[in-house]
């Protein structure tokens, strides 16, 4: 059965195959995998098996990162193949394969998980789905011990207790998850399904179940669902990493070949299918949802072979969504857009129907504005087609997407690669080379002519009736009619050919004088190179082979939130989504990304606690456009009123949704509480936005923009000669900025609240969800050797927390303990305990957080717990060194931020070397009763 998906984004869809045609298995025997049935060439790399049993595996050596592996196996079973009285089953069993098997004690699991070096949270290592079971071990070691340690975990999923009071402690913490998930959108995914697959079994399958079969299901109905499907024969097993191959396949037949289950397979589920309907709508209504629109066509689903051909048929119909798609993000950006934003798809749904749709976000009282504008858009793609150019734009944009993914395919992360052997398996899909992939691309890139382009898009929406849906807070009279009415005064519209626009030339590419190099340092430790330029921008840069083709570069200029205006601190919020929407004074937005068409460039501008910063990943030959982009919005950037307009409509769009569930209170207003009410932190409110102007954008930024110090960080597979010449003739051309950072003192200054009674915030959700929070202050993140020794007491107050919360009272899904120490705000940090919860146990978790935050006070943790919470760190910090995400952070401020290179240097020893002894002390001084501030969010009052 096929992974549950309901969009199949067909451009992600390889077009890799030979010419031959595809082999034809008999009907009566399936093959063991897709490549199997296929003309596609399958990875040569990867060793497919299969052992007597059934058990079926593949093997990758991979050594990105070194000395690491990522374990998965996936069990074929979902929530689809629960009966009626076993809604939620599924994805218990996962739950309960952490809770202790024939040779792991109950509890047990976990904790050797955390000794191994593997950090345990919620989904970070399995995962149920409609239809599949997935675990998955990221192994930060591949030595003996770890993998012995790994491989037996993982064949104790043939041999789950699942003891009566194990389950009946394990029920309270799904219920908590299932309460946590219970939000809006959950219940208008619920509701969508219901509307457009009535007679789909997925429809009343959701995984996380329902709450009377979770309360009360009998063990017995676990063991008949677990053995059932619990099988060799219904297991993949994927190893990728830096090990070889032939040991793990003996590891793997050691450690599964004796799998063997008495009694008969379950069976397939029946999954239903799509019936012919006339003209209707769904509609789905709820405070704190974003109003959404959709038009959708259904067909039955037809199951179809990875075939070249049929791969080249869904790129063809993934093209013409793509530029419909185009299209209505033009629309978007203009000042009076009917939405804020709208795309087309098409794809497979659980091997139950095929659906292609429109949908489009929007304003509550705007639906029918949007509807119209995508119906005849939709119908003017049918009708009048696209143009060359448009199509032109998109292969652009696929064969970069292909280029460097085959340019890039030997420093692949080993996590990635078990992940996508999983995917592929479970979709029917051959696993391909990237380096294949781009060559049949190009072999066959002539069958994506405009006309087969043209052919294809208009097939996915012939035949069928649509069916609509809306959902929406705004609250309707006559539903139904009311979006039929909308759908069909659009339909009736004429629609006229669009007009074509013309491709330009990049207007900035000469910014003056190339830029002299002033000064030049070398740093040993951790070897990077420190720049000036005569314009005093700074660059620094690094040189690494972590990342095939890969250039990651940042840019930071200014103070960010530091700028604000009192009382103003939301403005980092427009700049962020705004000033790169605002486009140039020689180019829209809009220009700009069809100009940058099949370049590897990113726009993402953003304002942190002390920086305005601009990063990209991007690629050595696209390097030269990336920074000519940034220097021409450092030179002249034009601020266009649609940018305003499309900011304020989305902050709207986003800020009704905050308080629909507690966290998003907690985000809202608590954020800013804990800061005592500094404007920036938390969110704006909805009013403030609505007044803010261009004016007030350029006042913000402008200042910083043209003249404040600039830091460029690159680091990647690029040599230096070639990044200094192409910093020179960029941003290291433009005019002269300040040699040095401004230090902002006078507003570096944050107050922790005044502690006292327990804060009460409410929410608009649920009426059985609740937050509590309890904050301690705690020192500022400026001392890294301190700070780093805060984070440890943070993860061991994280696990006692997770086993007496979530393992003993099973009351929650989700606690957490967590440290923040700010380097930008001298003297303010703080030390946080979140619980998830129902209202009722707010009181009482108050009072047993006390309790742990006691022990803590007084000691009472153990040499074990310290290795436990230390343990991934270590590993985390061994791991990061070899990515180039790690090494962009510590370069980009080697310049301006005197302790940047200091912290890198001395992180492991600040972790290593730490005594239990120390950690007592300083969780004595941090834990005082007298100095928590407590904040419970609770659902709305009772009328």
């Amino acid at each position: 059965m096929k992974a549950s998906s309901i969009w199949v984004s067909a451009l992600a869809m390889s077009l890799t195959a030979t010419a031959a045609p595809a082999a034809q298995p008999d009907e009566a025997e399936q093959p063991d995998f897709p490549h199997q049935a296929s003309d596609l060439p399958v990875d040569e790399n990867v060793v497919y098996g299969e052992l007597e049993n059934g058990l079926r595996y593949a093997i990758l050596e991979n050594d990105t990162p070194t000395n690491t592996a990522a374990l998965r196996m996936r069990i074929d079973m979902g929530a689809l193949m629960e009966a009626d009285d076993q809604r939620g089953l599924a994805h218990f069993i996962e739950h309960m394969a952490f809770n202790g098997s024939e040779n792991v004690p109950e509890g047990d699991m976990v904790k050797i998980l955390e000794r191994t070096g593997l950090a345990f949270g919620p989904d970070t290592n399995a995962y149920t789905s409609f239809d599949e079971t997935v675990y998955q071990l990221d192994l930060p070691e591949t030595d003996e011990e770890t993998l012995d340690t790994a491989f037996f975990l993982m064949s104790e999923l043939d041999d789950l207790t699942m003891t009566e009071s194990a389950i009946d402690n394990e029920r309270g913490v799904v219920l908590s998850e299932k309460r946590v998930r219970n939000t809006p959108s959950f219940r208008n995914a619920e509701a969508r399904y219901d509307f457009l697959f009535p007679d789909a079994l997925a429809a009343s399958r959701f995984p996380i179940g329902t709450e009377e079969v979770l309360s009360n299901a009998q063990r017995e109905r676990f063991v008949d669902l677990y053995r059932k499907y619990y099988r060799p024969e219904r297991a993949f097993f994927v190893a990728v990493g830096d090990f070889d191959a032939a040991e793990i396949e003996g590891r793997i037949r050691e450690a599964f070949g004796d799998w063997t289950v008495e009694g008969a397979e379950g069976p397939e589920p029946d999954l239903g299918g799509v019936s012919d309907r006339a003209l209707s709508a769904g509609y789905f209504q709820e405070e704190g949802i974003p109003t959404s629109i959709a038009i959708n066509v259904l067909d039955p689903y037809e199951a179809k072979a990875d075939t070249l051909e049929n791969r080249i048929e869904q790129t063809r119909r993934g093209l013409g969504n793509a530029i419909l798609s185009r299209r209505f993000a033009t629309i978007s950006r203009q000042e009076d857009a009917p939405f804020l934003s709208a795309s087309a798809g098409q794809g497979d749904f659980l091997e139950t129907a095929s659906i292609a749709s429109v949908s489009a976000v929007t304003e509550p009282e705007k639906w029918g504005d949007a509807l119209g504008v995508i119906e005849n858009e939709l119908r003017r793609a049918q009708e009048f087609g696209f143009s060359q150019a448009e199509l032109d734009e998109q292969i652009a944009n696929m064969r970069t997407a292909y280029r460097n993914a085959a340019e890039q395919a030997d420093t692949r992360q080993s996590v990635n690669l078990a992940n996508s052997l999983v995917g592929s398996f479970s979709g029917d899909d051959v696993f391909v080379h990237p380096r294949d992939a781009y060559e049949i691309f190009e072999a066959n890139a002539d069958a994506l002519s405009l006309e087969a382009v043209e052919t294809a898009f208009r097939e996915q929406w012939e035949g069928e009736t649509p069916l609509l849906y809306l959902s929406t807070s705004q609250t309707l009279e006559e539903p139904e009619a009311e979006i039929l009415d909308a759908y069909r005064a659009a339909a009736s519209q004429e629609v006229e050919p669009r007009e074509d626009d013309a491709a330009a030339e990049f207007a900035y590419q000469d910014f003056g004088e190339v830029g002299e190099v002033i000064s030049r340092e070398v740093v040993e430790d951790p070897e990077i190179t420190r720049i000036r330029f005569a314009n005093n921008v700074m660059l620094n840069f690094k040189q690494t082979d972590f990342e095939d083709d890969v250039v990651r570069v940042r840019m930071r200029f200014g103070g960010g939130a530091l700028e604000t205006p009192q009382g103003e601190g939301g403005q980092r919020f427009l700049f962020s989504n705004a000033y790169a929407q605002g486009g140039l004074g020689e180019h829209s937005f809009d220009e700009i990304q069809r100009l940058m068409a099949g370049k590897s460039v990113g726009l993402s501008f953003g304002a942190t606690s002390d920086a305005f910063q601009a990063s990209a990943r991007t690629t050595p030959g696209d390097l030269e456009a990336q920074l000519e982009l940034w220097a021409a919005y450092m030179t002249d950037p034009a601020y266009r009123p649609e940018s305003l307009a499309q900011f304020q409509q989305l902050y709207r769009i986003f800020y009704k949704t905050l308080g629909s569930t507690p966290q998003g209170v907690m985000n809202r207003d608590v954020t800013q509480m804990i800061h005592s009410g500094d404007t920036r932190f938390g969110f704006p409110g909805e009013e403030e936005v609505e007044t803010w102007s261009l004016d007030d954008s350029r006042a913000f930024i402008e200042p910083a923009r043209r003249n404040a110090a600039l830091e460029i960080g690159i680091v990647g597979d690029i040599t230096e000669k070639e990044a200094v010449a192409l910093v020179a003739r960029t941003l290291g051309a433009i005019p002269e900025r300040a040699a040095a950072r401004s230090d902002f003192e006078d507003v570096r200054t944050v107050e922790f609240p005044e502690t006292g009674e327990t804060a009460t915030v409410r929410h608009e959700g649920e009426a059985d969800r609740a937050l509590a929070l309890v904050y301690w202050p705690a020192p500022d993140g400026q001392e890294a050797r301190r700070a780093r020794h805060m984070s440890l007491l943070a993860e061991i107050f994280q696990l006692k927390l997770t086993e007496r919360v979530r393992e003993q009272e099973a009351a929650t899904y989700s606690p957490n303990a967590y440290y923040t120490g700010y380097r930008t705000y001298p003297g303010y940090g703080y030390f946080r305990v979140m619980l998830d919860l129902k209202p009722e146990d707010v009181d009482p978790f108050f009072e047993i957080t006390e309790e742990l935050a006691a022990d803590m006070r007084e000691g009472r943790f153990t040499g074990d717990e310290l290795d436990r919470a230390r343990r991934p760190l270590l590993e985390n910090i061994e791991e990061n060194q070899e990515q180039n995400g790690y090494w962009i952070g510590v370069v980009s401020e080697a310049q301006t931020d005197d302790q940047a290179l200091m912290r890198h240097r001395t992180q492991r020893a600040d972790y290593e070397d730490v005594t239990l002894e120390t950690l007592k002390s300083l969780a004595a001084e941090q834990f005082d009763s007298a100095n928590e501030y407590r904040v419970q969010i609770l659902p709305p009052e009772a009328s």
